[in-house]
């Protein structure tokens, strides 16, 4: 599965135009990595600080909900099997979280200007 990789259009308030503006964010998962208004062309990013503390909030809460949300599904009538696909879907799993740090901190777009 790859990484869900969004661009969406909302309204927020664009620091150089000091107004609310329509913007295209992109959303990598849950997290908004950064937007562009669409009036006068300014990227807004939140700090790497905030975007690796709303990673890890995400990630705590997704760990924790991970043995309910396993139960629910079908694994519950064979977790035998599960347990012997466990060491392949742990791989798996380092490989997808590897591809969505990359997403969320890797290099900008190239229609982004890099962050300094």
């Amino acid at each position: 599965m790859d990484v869900d990789v969004r661009i969406v259009r909302v309204e927020a308030e664009c620091p150089q135009c000091k107004e609310v503006t329509l913007n295209e964010a992109v959303v990598v998962g849950k997290l908004l990595k950064c937007r562009r208004c669409l009036q006068c062309g300014n990227w807004v990013r939140p700090s790497r600080r905030l975007l690796a503390e709303a990673y890890f909030n995400e990630a705590i809460d997704r760990a924790l909900t991970k043995p309910y949300r396993w139960l629910r599904q079908e694994h519950r009538h064979n977790w035998k099997g599960e347990l012997v696909k466990l060491p392949m879907r742990l791989l798996s799993k380092i490989s997808k979280e590897k591809r969505y740090l990359e997403a969320l901190f890797g290099p900008e777009a190239e229609d982004e200007p890099s962050r300094k």
